[in-house]
């Protein structure tokens, strides 16, 4: 919809209100600290808004047990100018899925770019074990990300991608429990960790876009559920490692890396839609293999 101005104060009068979607609006100004009575609620998504002033009252939302998914878009908040996440979204202790972004969905642009967040900041939702699904990108996020995420025993999902996150990746942050492991677009350092071959469970792993040096582990074969490897626009050397135990994937992408050698057939899967091994350094003739390739799109 196209709803403008603000969000009623009087919703907070909606005391058996379970589920308030007021994504994908133009609501500005303050989110009303009348909203956070709503002690019901289960379902919150204020996302894709230009909210400017997202003042969270603690009080009120200790009493928000019921609360399992919050999606708020912080690009447009002013009062984060200091480089703090609220705080008090550590309070939701039973929420299983946390989406905060800085972009505008509907333009596909960065808002709010001067924000500027320090990696502790992410110390707060290390309180927050019920989480499943813990989402924060386009916020510019600087430092190195954080070990304490590794208390978050059930998450199934990490999305960091489109930070300004450094140095290495950490081993703690590396759960048995992730399903989807997105770190594109930050400045990452270092070897791709080889205790990643321990994620049995994972189906996406996007790494593309830092500054991951070293070469490909062969053991990521051992990822046989993955679906989708994104490991493009690195610093990547050396030949590409046999996947052949891959049979799930679909999709493929290496692009720009320094790897060399032959392309091998045993990364030409049959399941593969996507394939993207452009701007690398390898040699010899295309293989005839790549016509087998049917569902190539």
């Amino acid at each position: 919809n196209q709803f403008e101005g603000g969000i009623p104060s009087g919703i907070g009068a909606l005391s058996r209100l379970t589920s308030l979607q007021l994504r994908d609006n133009n609501f500005s100004r303050a989110i009303p600290r009348e909203l956070w009575d709503l002690a019901s609620l289960v379902e919150l998504e204020l996302g894709v808004n230009e909210l400017s002033n997202i003042s969270l009252d603690s009080s009120k939302m200790s009493a928000m047990s019921a609360l399992t998914y919050l999606h708020l878009n912080l690009g447009w908040n002013q009062n984060l100018l200091h480089g703090h996440i609220p705080t008090e979204l550590g309070l939701l202790t039973n929420l299983k899925i946390l989406d905060l972004d800085g972009i505008d969905l509907g333009t596909k642009s960065v808002v709010g770019i001067n924000l500027v967040y320090g990696s502790s900041s992410l110390d707060i939702f290390s309180s927050l074990t019920n989480l499943e699904a813990l989402q924060c990108c386009y916020l510019n996020i600087i430092g190195r990300i954080p070990t304490s995420l590794s208390r978050l025993g059930k998450l199934e999902v990490l999305d960091l991608r489109w930070n300004r996150m450094t140095g290495p990746i950490p081993n703690e942050i590396l759960l048995p429990t992730l399903k989807v492991l997105n770190l594109r677009g930050n400045e990452l350092t270092g070897l791709i960790p080889l205790k990643l071959t321990n994620l049995t469970q994972l189906t996406r792993l996007n790494l593309g876009s830092n500054k991951l040096t070293g070469s490909i582990p062969l053991k990521l074969t051992e990822l046989t559920r993955l679906k989708k490897l994104n490991l493009e626009n690195n610093k990547l050397s050396g030949p590409i490692p046999s996947l052949s135990q891959l049979g799930n994937l679909e999709y493929l992408d290496l692009h720009s890396n320094d790897l060399t050698g032959p392309i091998p057939n045993e990364i030409l899967l049959p399941t593969l839609k996507v394939l993207d091994l452009g701007f690398n350094k390898l040699t010899g003739s295309i293989p005839l293999k790549l016509t087998e390739l049917t569902r190539l799109k």
